[in-house]
């Protein structure tokens, strides 16, 4: 069964457009380039991440930037990177070895409990 590309991504009041791009950059803080797996822009609801990654890294980085945005909408400006690498990484691979996990909670609408 082929998978839908990811287009939008509701994290809380707001709806972020997701777009797969071919390469990310930015300054890192000593002012020299830095590749990046992806990034968000709060104010333009994007999250980008960059395409040519395997399946399972665009997976994680697109979590990676969900946990941003869901620490942002919980007026979190500040918060560590580190964490939110664990968080990703940790979230993806929850979801991914735990199936029954994700059918109990109903995330998949043909596995649903719900009546």
């Amino acid at each position: 069964m082929a998978v839908e590309p990811l287009e939008l991504l509701k994290i809380g009041a707001a709806t972020y457009v997701v777009e797969f791009v071919d390469g990310l950059k930015d300054f890192s803080d000593d002012g020299t380039f830095r590749s990046l797996h992806g990034d968000i822009d709060y104010a333009a609801q994007e999250l980008r991440v960059k395409e040519d990654q395997a399946d399972d890294a665009q997976r994680v980085t697109v979590l990676h930037e969900a946990v941003h945005a869901i620490l942002h909408a919980a007026g979190q400006g500040e918060h560590d990177e580190a964490l939110v690498v664990a968080l990703g990484y940790g979230l993806y691979a929850l979801l991914k070895d735990n199936p029954a996990l994700v059918a109990w909670l109903g995330l998949v609408p043909e596995a649903s409990t719900d009546a």
